[in-house]
């Protein structure tokens, strides 16, 4: 799920800053490797904080 939310971010944030446009393919490699190196360091840290905001 990590790779979604990267990949998400930061294609939203290259078509709100004008870099491209809604229809340009972005890579996925990149945003994959991204996400598992946020993994590796905080996996554990990132599973707590989704679940509590499941948790009332």
């Amino acid at each position: 799920m990590a790779w979604l939310v990267v990949g998400a971010f930061i294609g939203i944030s290259m078509i709100l800053l004008k870099l491209t446009e809604r229809g340009t393919q972005i890579p996925f490699g990149p945003y994959l490797a991204a996400a598992g190196w946020m993994t590796l360091l905080w996996g554990n840290e990132l599973m707590q904080f989704y679940f509590s905001l499941f948790s009332l």
